[in-house]
């Protein structure tokens, strides 16, 4: 049957050609469905919402009037405790150099939002310039949700600006991590 895999057996061996790397491409009709000037990203991406079956949900919109792009992040973690979620953005396709925003939302309400910046494949550090504005986080049915906008280009340089012709890496950590409530 399509989608399972068992063991082949004596009587059943044949050969399965899996693409891992292989893309569902959007069509311009779908795009164009969308709504906004913006994109998303979701993972399965044969899933509905975040609110239903997905795991990991990003969407971003460009807002022409304010020269802002909006972003929110979702995430399902039910099984696990204190998770953050958040998006990175590059011009690389390595983790080096990534301008990325993390947050999470507490058990109470409270939720952190935290423009950060990795220099390699360590913990990313906070950046002194925060150039994230109205923010807001909500955990509601083991979904985190956390949304916030910011300048198209900050004009700070660990921050990875978005331009009308040049192309960007955005990173989707799908489960996101561990936080330490007291020391963020």
């Amino acid at each position: 049957h399509d989608d399972e895999l068992k063991y082949h057996g004596k009587d059943n061996r044949g050969v399965a050609s899996i693409n891992f790397h292989d893309e569902i491409k959007l069509s311009i009709n779908d795009q164009s469905q969308l709504g906004f000037c913006g994109g998303e990203w979701k993972y399965p991406r044969s899933c509905t919402s975040a609110q239903e079956d997905c795991q990991y949900m990003a969407r971003w919109e460009y807002n022409e009037n304010t020269d802002r792009m909006n972003f929110t992040i979702s995430s399902r973690n039910t099984d696990k405790k204190n998770r953050w979620t958040g998006i990175g953005f590059s011009d690389n396709s390595q983790m080096r150099q990534t301008d990325a925003i993390i947050g999470w939302v507490e058990p109470n309400g409270r939720y952190f939002i935290m423009d950060m910046w990795t220099t390699n494949y360590l913990n990313p550090v906070l950046e002194n310039s925060q150039d994230i504005f109205d923010m807001s986080g909500k955990l509601e049915n083991g979904v985190t949700t956390i949304s916030f906008s910011r300048p198209r280009d900050t004009g700070d340089s660990q921050d990875v600006g978005f331009t009308d012709t040049e192309g960007r890496y955005m990173i989707f950590p799908v489960k996101g991590g561990r936080y330490n409530g007291v020391n963020k």
